[in-house]
């Protein structure tokens, strides 16, 4: 899993930490502002099994399209790829 945010409070990202290894879920925050922007490809090297894994975007419809638009350009299976369909205001 990988999250990106720009408000950061560790309590909260402690929180996060913990429910993500109770579940086993590798967990990846990106922070606005303090870390390189995020990429398809920076998604891939950080899951290396990312072929047979499930990509699940939920985010800026441009945004989506070009991380839709990469991985499928890199192997990605088109009913791989999960996007949420909204605009945020």
């Amino acid at each position: 899993m990988v999250s990106v945010t720009t408000d950061v409070s560790e309590v909260a990202l402690g929180k996060m930490r913990a429910d993500a290894a109770a579940a086993k879920v590798n967990l990846h925050i990106t922070i606005s502002g303090r870390d390189e922007k995020l990429t398809a490809e920076k998604i891939r090297i950080a899951v290396p099994d990312w072929k047979e894994a499930s990509v699940w975007f939920c985010g800026p419809a441009r945004f989506g399209a070009t991380m839709k638009r990469d991985f499928r350009a890199a192997g990605l299976l088109p009913a791989d790829f999960h996007q949420e369909l909204f605009e945020m205001r």
